[in-house]
């Protein structure tokens, strides 16, 4: 999943766009002094039924989500082998950072924002890191037996019939990984 947000021709966030720590990037959208012109049915079925077959006016997340689905599509026209983390690794490498001097900016290698996330969506930078791009390893998990649990929770843990449990789950390096794919 790549949860995206938006921002006007301002560069700036929309003021519908969620901010959140689990925002991947934003597209551009409605907001500043334009939307979004695209393709619409002609007369009251239509977005906009007096443009014709074409409205200026869209916007929102529901236009910058698949700003980000084409980018996405190019870059698998590029390169057929990427796998989900490829996406990714390559739109968090592409991606343009706007306002670099907000404080919001986690640092490290990959600076995050919770109003931009990794940036904005650059697709002729993304298709060309990944047309290059070599495929990450895939990820893994842990996966555990069922543990019984029985006893208190503690304090302020309490399921809705009023009930509590406790338990303890210790794990070590000999664990089992699973890969991901």
């Amino acid at each position: 999943m790549i949860a995206v947000g938006a921002v006007g021709d301002d560069a700036l966030p929309a003021p519908y766009s969620e901010a959140c720590s689990a925002l991947f990037v934003v597209a551009p959208s409605s907001g500043g002094r334009r939307s979004i012109t695209t393709t619409d049915l002609v007369g009251d079925p239509g977005y906009d039924p007096a443009s014709g077959s074409f409205t200026d006016r869209f916007g929102g997340t529901a236009a910058a989500a698949p700003v980000v689905s084409g980018v996405v599509a190019l870059m698998l026209a590029t390169n057929p082998s990427l796998t989900v983390r490829d996406v990714q690794h390559v739109l968090v490498r592409s991606s343009v950072q706007l306002e670099p001097a907000d404080p919001g900016w986690s640092t490290g290698p990959f600076p995050h924002h919770e109003l931009f996330g990794f940036g904005l969506v650059d697709a002729a930078a993304a298709v060309a890191t990944a047309r290059s791009w070599a495929n990450v390893e895939p990820g893994s998990y842990f996966l555990s037996a069922v543990v019984d649990v029985a006893g208190a929770v503690a304090e302020g843990l309490e399921s809705n019939n009023g009930t509590t449990a406790a338990g303890q789950i210790v794990v070590t390096s000999s664990a089992t990984a699973a890969a991901m794919h």
